[in-house]
């Protein structure tokens, strides 16, 4: 599965898919082609991203074990309201 943002298809599918796409944009960088900047940011920032979100996790699981479950469910929940706030005043 792929999907768009700001123009540039990013494979959902799996963390791999990123990275493989990140060494096709380096290797042709290397070549001598030309660098999407904001596609390199945007999967540096996805990587990190998930890297944080392990780490932080990891750091959450020791203290709290499955109650620390219920943070990024909050943060879901807490996103989508403020989501479902902010279309509803948009229209």
């Amino acid at each position: 599965m792929v999907t768009t943002y700001s123009g540039s298809i990013i494979r959902t599918t799996h963390l791999s898919g990123i990275f493989t796409d990140l060494g096709i944009m380096l290797g042709n960088r290397l070549r001598g082609g030309t660098l999407d900047g904001r596609r390199l940011l945007l999967f540096l920032l996805l990587i990190g991203g998930f890297i944080c979100g392990g780490v932080i996790g990891t750091l959450l699981f020791r203290g709290l074990h499955f109650v620390a479950l219920m943070v990024p469910a909050a943060l879901a929940a807490t996103l989508a309201v403020v989501y479902w706030g902010h279309s509803r005043t948009r229209r």
